[in-house]
């Protein structure tokens, strides 16, 4: 795909639900939350244990992978406690302080 996409000098547009894939052949990404762009820049910029909490409200590691790009991993247990998915971390501590 990176051949044919550097020799023809075309733009691939995909979805995928694999933020690691996303990660390893996008060169810019763009997280969608209800249909309305939540997240957009390079993978190092969006994929971040922050930007998928706050979007997703997922817990998630996020390692730098052996091509410097990012690899998440989920993690068990809930979600971000208090977090709703479009929320803040500042909405959640103060939902839980309340």
């Amino acid at each position: 795909m990176d051949e044919l996409r550097s020799r023809r000098r075309l733009a691939v547009v995909t979805t995928l639900h694999d933020l690691t894939t996303a990660a390893q052949y996008a060169d810019r990404l763009v997280l969608l939350d209800k249909g309305r762009v939540a997240a957009g820049g390079t993978p190092a910029e969006v994929i971040t244990e922050g930007v998928v909490a706050r979007v997703y409200a997922a817990r998630v590691s996020v390692t730098t992978g052996t091509e410097g790009r990012p690899v998440v991993t989920p993690l068990r247990g809930p979600g971000v406690v208090g977090l709703r998915r479009g929320s803040t971390h500042a909405e959640a501590n103060r939902n839980r302080s309340a």
